[in-house]
C-alpha cells in the first residue's frame, strides 16, 4: 500500500509537469515507471508491469528528445499533429501488439484479466510514443487508456491506482486545452 502511495504520488508530479511541459517530467516517469512495475507486479498484472518498464525506457528517450528539441520551442508551436495515414498504421500495429500480448498472458501467465491487459499496454505504448514526438493527438489515447485502466485497477483493488487514474482521465482533458493554448501562443 505504501509503495503504491509513492507510486501514485511521483505519477501525479509526473502527469503535471507533462502539462506544463516541463522535460523534468521524464525523470520523475523514471521514478513512477519503477515503483509501478513494482506494484503491479505483485498484482501479477504483467502486461501493466512491462508497460512501466516500457515508460522507463520511453522517458530516457523523452528526456534525449525534448531536451534536443528546446532550442526549437521558440520558432516552432511546442506540438505537431499526426497525420491521418500514419494514426491508422499505429492503430493496426496497437491492434496487433494487442493480441500478440494477450496470448503470452493467456498461455504463460496467471494474469486475471489479459485482453484489457494488453489492450492497455499497447495503447500506452502508443500514446507514449506519440507523447515523445509531440503530437497534441496523443492526449485523446490517454483519455482512452486511463478510462480503460481505472476500471481494471478497481476490479485488480488497487484503489489508490484507480483514482490515480480517474485523475489521469481528467488530467488528459486539461493536457490537450493546455497544449493547445501553448500552440496558439507561439504560433
Amino acid at each position: 500500500m505504501l509503495l503504491e502511495l509513492f507510486g501514485a504520488l511521483s505519477a501525479l508530479i509526473y502527469l503535471w509537469l507533462e502539462i506544463k511541459q516541463k522535460s523534468q517530467m521524464w525523470i520523475i516517469g523514471i521514478v513512477s515507471g519503477l515503483v509501478y512495475v513494482a506494484v503491479f507486479s505483485t498484482q501479477s498484472l504483467y502486461a501493466s508491469a512491462g508497460i512501466q518498464a516500457f515508460f522507463v525506457i520511453m522517458s530516457i528517450y523523452g528526456w534525449i528528445s525534448w531536451s534536443k528539441q528546446r532550442d526549437k520551442l521558440s520558432a516552432d508551436p511546442f506540438f505537431k499533429r499526426i497525420s491521418a495515414g500514419s494514426v491508422i498504421i499505429y492503430l493496426l500495429l496497437t491492434a496487433a501488439l494487442t493480441l500478440l500480448l494477450s496470448t503470452l498472458l493467456r498461455l504463460y501467465s496467471n494474469d486475471p484479466y489479459p485482453i484489457a491487459d494488453s489492450a492497455i499496454a499497447s495503447l500506452s505504448i502508443t500514446a507514449t510514443l506519440w507523447l515523445s514526438r509531440r503530437y497534441i493527438e496523443q492526449w485523446y489515447l490517454w483519455m482512452i487508456v486511463n478510462a480503460a485502466s481505472s476500471l481494471l485497477y478497481l476490479y485488480s483493488s488497487l484503489y489508490l491506482t484507480f483514482v490515480l487514474y480517474i485523475i489521469y482521465f481528467a488530467a488528459s482533458v486539461v493536457g490537450i486545452r493546455e497544449w493547445r493554448k501553448y500552440g496558439e501562443v507561439l504560433k
